[in-house]
Formats: C-alpha cells, sequence, structure tokens
C-alpha cells in the first residue's frame, strides 16, 4: 500500500520512481499488487493539489504504479478511468497491466478455485484461539518488555510482598493493545475478557496484598483518584506506576504535538515518587510512540517499557516483574528528550544532522536521547566474545560465544550487529554515512552460568552504505563490526575490503 507522503514532491501513490523503477524494477517485484492508502487519490485533488481534477488524479495514480484503490470510488465511478484513458492521460495498456496483477494475486490466493480445494475452508474451531496462537501472543509479549533501568537490583518482586498497582494502566483492559487490533477478541464484543495489569499482579503476588487504584485518566484533568491511589502507595511496601498513552492520544488521523505524558501523568508520577519515599517505585510505560520521561528517569527504581503488550501483557508483565521470566529485549527506537520537538522542525526531512537539527534516529543522531536505540538490561549479567573467520573478504563469519555469569537465573540476551566505516571513508563520500546501522541480530536462550555460541554470517550488502540516489554501494577501505548487548558489552571487529 503506497502512502499520503510525498517524497520529493511526488505522492508515493503516484510515484513512478517508487512504485514502478524500484519496486517492480529494482527489486524485481513486477506482479505485486499495490493500493492506494483510503484517501490517497483524493488527497492529490484537495490536499497537495499534485493533481488538477479527479481525472488526472486517476491518470498520475495508474501511470505512476497504483493498481488497486483502497475507501475510494474513483476508478469506479463518473467515469473518471474511461475519460482518464479517452483522453491519453494514461493507456488501456496501463489499466490492463492493473488489473492483470489485481486478479494474478487473487488467483494465486485461491480465490477462483472450488470452495473445497482452498485451505482457508478446511480451518476449524480448534485453529481459533487455539493454544498455539496464545502462545506466540505471550512470547510477542514477554520478549518485547523492555528493562530501561534496575537500580540496586529492584527487580524482581518477591511475592508475599505489600504491593500497590497505581496510575491509568493498571485497570486499562483494551488500551493495552496497538492500533487496528480489531473488535472481535471478546466474545461479547467488548474488552472485558482481556486481564488488566492490575489483576495479575494480584494474580501472581501469591500470599501478598495487592491494591489497585488508577489515580488519575490517560488524558484528562479530573483529580478524584489521586488521594486513593496515594493511599494505596503509603501503605504498600512496593508500587507498580502504570503509565502511559492509548488510542485517544495516539491513533490514525490523531496525532500527538509533544512526547511527553498527557494530562496529569507526570505531576500524579512525582506525587506517588514522593509518597513512596524510599519505597521501590516500578515504572512501567505503556505506549506506542516514544514516551519522553525526562522528569521520571531518576526517582523510579526501575522502568520497564512494555509498549502495547497485547492480550496476554499484562500476564508477561507480572511473570515477568515477579521473576518467573527474564527475556527482555532491547528498544526498537530511540527515546528522545522531550526537547528533541523543538531541535528539528518536523517538515524538516533531512536525517542526517545539519545546522537545524542534530539528526533523527540512531543512524545519524548526535544528541544525548534519554535511552538509545538498541538499549536493554537484564536480571542476568552476560559475558559474550566474538572472532572472525576473515577480516578482507565477504561474506565473513563471526561467531560469538555468550555466557550467562548469574548461577541461579536463566535469562535470554540480544546480540547486535552494527556497520560503520572508517574516518577515510566518510570524508570521501559525497552522500552522508551512517554512524553505525544495524546489519544483524540473534537472540539466545541461557539457563544459569551457560555457554552458548551463535553465528552471524555477514554478506557484501552488512558493509555497503545507501548512496544520495538510494541504491548500495561498498566502498574500498576500512570497515568496523560493532558487536554488542546494548549496555555492558561491545566488541569492534576491523576489516579491511576491497569494494
Amino acid at each position: 500500500m503506497c502512502s499520503y507522503a510525498s517524497i520529493n514532491g511526488v505522492p508515493s501513490c503516484a510515484n513512478n520512481l517508487l512504485l514502478n523503477n524500484i519496486v517492480r524494477g529494482q527489486w524485481k517485484r513486477d506482479m505485486v499488487t499495490i493500493g492506494t492508502d483510503c484517501g490517497a487519490i483524493a488527497n492529490m485533488v484537495n490536499a497537495n493539489k499534485y493533481a488538477r481534477d479527479p481525472v488526472d488524479a486517476v491518470a498520475k495514480t495508474l501511470n505512476g504504479g497504483a493498481d488497486m484503490e483502497l475507501g475510494e470510488t474513483y476508478f469506479t465511478t463518473n467515469g473518471y478511468l474511461e475519460q482518464a484513458v479517452q483522453q491519453n492521460r494514461t493507456t488501456i495498456n496501463t489499466v490492463n497491466n492493473a488489473v492483470r496483477r489485481v486478479l494474478y494475486i487473487r488467483f494465486i490466493t485461491g480465490q477462483f478455485d472450488p470452495i473445497d480445494a482452498t485451505p482457508y475452508t478446511s480451518i476449524g474451531l480448534d485453529g481459533i484461539n487455539s493454544a498455539r496462537h496464545q502462545q506466540i501472543n505471550f512470547e510477542a509479549a514477554i520478549q518485547g518488555l523492555v528493562l530501561l533501568k534496575n537500580d540496586d537490583r529492584a527487580l524482581p518482586l518477591s511475592t508475599a510482598t505489600k504491593v500497590a498497582v497505581v496510575g491509568p494502566h493498571s485497570i486499562t483492559r483494551g488500551s493495552l493493545l496497538s492500533d487496528y487490533a480489531g473488535d472481535q477478541q471478546c466474545f461479547s464484543g467488548s474488552d472485558d475478557c482481556i486481564p488488566t495489569i492490575g489483576e495479575w499482579i494480584t494474580k501472581v503476588n501469591t500470599n501478598g496484598h495487592t491494591r489497585v487504584q488508577q489515580g488519575v485518566d490517560i488524558n484528562s484533568q479530573n483529580t478524584s483518584g489521586i488521594q486513593a491511589a496515594l493511599d494505596a502507595v503509603s501503605t504498600s511496601d512496593v508500587v507498580v506506576l502504570c503509565l502511559g498513552i492509548d488510542r485517544s492520544v495516539e491513533h490514525e488521523g490523531i496525532d500527538r504535538t509533544s512526547t511527553d505524558l498527557p494530562g496529569l501523568q507526570t505531576s500524579f508520577a512525582q506525587q506517588v515518587l514522593k509518597t513512596a519515599g524510599n519505597k521501590r517505585v516500578i515504572l512501567v510505560l505503556i505506549n506506542g510512540g516514544a514516551l519522553s520521561i525526562d522528569g521520571l528517569t531518576k526517582g523510579p527504581a526501575a522502568i520497564v517499557e512494555a509498549f502495547y503488550p497485547a492480550l496476554r501483557g499484562a500476564e508477561a508483565l507480572a511473570r515477568t516483574l515477579f521473576g518467573e521470566h527474564n527475556r527482555f529485549g532491547k528498544l526498537p527506537y530511540t527515546i528522545y528528550s522531550s526537547s528533541f520537538q523543538q531541535e528539528c522542525e518536523l517538515t524538516d526531512m533531512q536525517m542526517s544532522p545539519h545546522a537545524n537539527c542534530k539528526g533523527r534516529t540512531y543512524r545519524y543522531y548526535m544528541g544525548q536521547p534519554l535511552y538509545p536505540f538498541g538499549f536493554g538490561l537484564s536480571y542476568t549479567s552476560f559475558d559474550a566474545s566474538c572472532s572472525a573467520n576473515t577480516t578482507r573478504s565477504v561474506p565473513v563469519q563471526v561467531k560469538c560465544t555468550v555466557t550467562n555469569k548469574d548461577q541461579h537465573q536463566a535469562g535470554d540476551e540480544v546480540i547486535m550487529v552494527y556497520h560503520n566505516v572508517s574516518a577515510a571513508i566518510r570524508a570521501a563520500a559525497p552522500h552522508p554515512i551512517p554512524n553505525r546501522a544495524l546489519v544483524g541480530f540473534e537472540r539466545v536462550s541461557l539457563a544459569p552460568s551457560q555457554t552458548q555460541t551463535i553465528e552471524f554470517t555477514l554478506s557484501t550488502d552488512a558493509f555497503e552504505v545507501t548512496t544520495t540516489s538510494g541504491g548500495q554501494k561498498l566502498y574500498s577501505g576500512s570497515h568496523s563490526l560493532i558487536f554488542t548487548n546494548g549496555n555492558t558489552f561491545e566488541q569492534v571487529l576491523q576489516f579491511s575490503i576491497d569494494g
């Protein structure tokens, strides 16, 4: 599906370079079916004014490489498509090619086969919400958690503990799901079958006492629940503070103007920290887009980024907080300080640093983020060592031995591989080159004191960089591969490669 965005002034749904030359040409996906995002054709007429009228928009969409329209009827009503052909704005051959690609995907998925011959009709009730699917959901949730802070081994928690679970996400259900989650998770049609974080912490905290109080809403000025939450904090031994956003704050058609926590959440969090005093406060973040928590990085003893953990997310989180699992992942994006919103103009699409911006993403950003891409801690500590079979040619075979140094706690570790080039290559290249670029990663599960070897095969494309035209180029000279777990381990291997 092509998006609303324009590239160099050309909407992506009418972008011949992007859809025909690159996707179908360079990528050799000649029969791929491309549909427009809903409203993209109308945008060409009414928003970005790329087309002078609906007939022009239809022609430019087809000529640009899109095959079918989604959520609109420009192709099928008012004779716009017929007029586009009659006026020679597009050709019948272009239309036929679009139809051919649309039908092709329907043929290869069996939509014209006899009903009994298609695999979809043989899916029984046992294939709906099956144990395997439930386990996949749980695995995604538990491996998606990222431990951002864990001072003085604040986590994992012990059961039989007096725990206060406070904050708006202590009681949410459907808001644990991401955008486009659908509305059929529960038989009732509501979200009442989705357990809350508070419910699962109560369940896992066996022989303990758990109090759950919302305190504040996701995004309102309602203070009526704050005192009850602070009372729960004052009578607890440990506090789990659940903050974040939901689809009312960030959704298709709803853009955030700030990456800060909305509503009263930040001030409420400060009240919780003050009331807790020396008690451990565990901050849990529930969100899709990144949250700037500048004022909350120091107060909590531990911070867990849970994103939108989905149906079994509350269970995965609770079991992890109490030490049943230690399978944390790494940050999939950079968490910037709140000031980043003023550092770069939203309409500035340049990724590399320049006078008005320190750059974007881990590849180019030259500022100090709150938490960098790829960062993530664990309940255990790991050691690793990597070696390559060659330093002068590709492909490169690299073996890394990873050891769980903890004698009691099992855990997962993720080893990431980044590529970087020498200062000489960077100075000679007529285009920006990233500070580093992720080219591989492997997750390994280790029992206490266990050592395991993981292997990386890094081909030419791992050493290439993107040129101004969007192509890939291998520069001769010195290259580096950086092996890291995103916190305590980093090893750099040097290579001399001929382009």
